[in-house]
Parts: structure tokens; C-alpha cells; sequence
């Protein structure tokens, strides 16, 4: 599950906070957060990450 959410910074810039879960038969197995300065970035290295987390977890399960 990738979520990203929106988030002010001290200084009144915004973050972009990207979290990674995986579930198995609903409960999480794996969870990461990351923060990132573009919510492009967020969007792209997020989905990435996401996409090589279970290309390797199909193949260690």
C-alpha cells in the first residue's frame, strides 16, 4: 500500500511523506516512511521502492 500525505515543516514549507506497507492476511508485515521535498519525487521513488519490495518478497516467500 503506498500512501503519501502532505505535511507542513516548521518553517512553513511543505514535506511530502511517503509510506510503504505491506499487509499479509491483514496485518503488516513491513512498513518504511520516507520524506521528501517534491511530491513528484515522493510519488515516483515511492512506487519504485514498492514495486522492488515485492518483486523480492514474492521471490523470498
Amino acid at each position: 500500500m503506498l500512501t503519501i500525505v502532505k505535511r507542513p515543516r516548521a518553517n512553513g514549507s511543505v514535506a511530502y511523506l511517503a509510506l510503504v506497507r505491506v499487509k499479509r492476511k491483514g496485518k503488516i508485515v513491513y512498513s518504511e516512511t520516507r520524506t521528501f521535498d517534491r511530491e513528484k519525487l515522493a510519488k515516483l521513488m515511492s512506487h519504485g521502492f514498492f514495486m522492488l519490495l515485492l518483486k523480492n518478497w514474492v521471490t523470498i516467500r
